[in-house]
């Protein structure tokens, strides 16, 4: 798998919305991946958890929008977040505390879990998650509107095309910090395409690692 097929799936990984609020979208969307085991109440692995939880959130304010740490005790936990890349760290801090906060209510003992926000998203598991390239989770939210056939093919060329320029942007090196790109592509006279990629920094660095 390259990097351009990497970060098309790493796309799933934000859920992208057409409209903007001022605060996150309530309706947040998680996946609670209880194959990975559970924990119970007042267990170390709780208490790690909720550690890590709260040292995300006091760094939700970074510049770059991004963050990882593990617990450093026994029932290790993993924890990163990401915030869209063309949001204010103020919305992002925003963000991430509401993240945080219903991680735990939304998946109350899965030792793995993730949760999408319009404007950011923040995942913890009981495994290894930073550099590791990975298609679950996912969630797919599809558009009611279908794209007529006689547009069909130049709709899926021009897509491929949109993504493709996408996908080089935000993993080029001039996409520092936050790799991030967004645009938009005409497919009829009056309807448009709109794209968005982006990428963990983390899984960037693993890839200039690995060339």
């Amino acid at each position: 798998m390259d990097y351009r097929e990497g970060l098309l799936l790493l796309l799933s990984s934000m859920l992208v919305l057409r409209h903007c609020t001022a605060q996150p979208d309530p309706n947040a969307y998680q996946n609670c991946t209880y194959s990975r085991g559970n924990f119970t109440a007042k267990s170390t692995y709780q208490t790690n958890l909720n550690l890590l939880l709260s040292s995300l959130s006091s760094n939700a304010k970074t510049i770059s929008g991004f963050c990882n740490t593990t617990s450093q005790n026994s029932n290790k936990v993993y924890g990163l977040f990401l915030c869209r890349g063309d949001v204010t760290p103020e919305t992002c801090n925003t963000c991430i505390k509401a993240a945080s906060s219903n991680i735990t209510q939304r998946c109350p003992t899965a030792k793995e879990a993730i949760i999408w926000y319009e404007y950011c998203m923040l995942r913890y598991s009981n495994q290894p998650i930073f550099s590791i390239m990975e298609k679950e989770p996912s969630i797919c939210l599809p558009n009611d509107n279908n794209v007529s056939k006689s547009v069909q093919s130049e709709f899926d060329k021009i897509w491929v095309d949109l993504f493709n320029g996408l996908v080089s942007q935000a993993a080029s090196a001039a996409a520092v910090g936050r790799k991030y790109a967004a645009n938009e592509a005409n497919y009829t006279s009056f309807e448009k395409i709109y794209g968005l990629v982006q990428c963990t920094p983390d899984y960037l660095r693993m890839i200039a690692t690995n060339a």
